[in-house]
């Protein structure tokens, strides 16, 4: 996936949320010795499923450019999924030119918002489908990286 690689490889001065949480919460999480340690020191600047993500591929990967493709890989999906069910196979082809066009930079400055708005979609798509227990799966995902998905 492309959109993913480019997010992924990416420089630190492309997004205003690198900066700002991503790189001190990457590197913070390099340095403390458990996900507890890191949720108690972290806490206020991000969400606790966005901590969870940031301490794995910090611990794991050891790679920014891992984390920043994973975010991109969690805001696609929903995405894809979204446009899937909601679209003939026909629009489906437009509906992701536009996203890519209109949305993607805003993923690259935005992430947790935009990735509790993904996962939100997908939650109503969920609720209007009357499959309640994935929707409510889905907005507690997305609470749980933006407080902002309660609205």
């Amino acid at each position: 996936m492309i959109p993913v690689l480019l997010a992924a490889l990416r420089g630190i001065n492309v997004g205003t949320d690198i900066k700002t949480y991503v790189l001190p919460s990457f590197n913070l999480a390099k340095s403390v010795n458990s996900l507890l340690d890191f949720i108690k020191t972290n806490f206020y600047v991000t969400d606790i499923l966005f901590n969870v993500l940031v301490y794995a591929c910090a611990k794991i990967f050891h790679s920014l450019q891992f984390l920043l493709g994973s975010i991109q890989l969690i805001i696609s999906i929903p995405v894809y999924l979204s446009i899937d069910k909601m679209l003939k196979k026909d629009q489906r082809c437009i509906a992701l030119i536009t996203y890519y066009f209109v949305f993607y930079c805003m993923g690259l400055n935005l992430m947790r918002q935009t990735i509790a708005v993904v996962i939100g979609m997908l939650a109503l798509i969920f609720f209007t489908q009357s499959k309640k227990k994935l929707c409510i799966i889905c907005f507690l995902l997305a609470m749980g990286f933006h407080k902002s998905a309660i609205f």
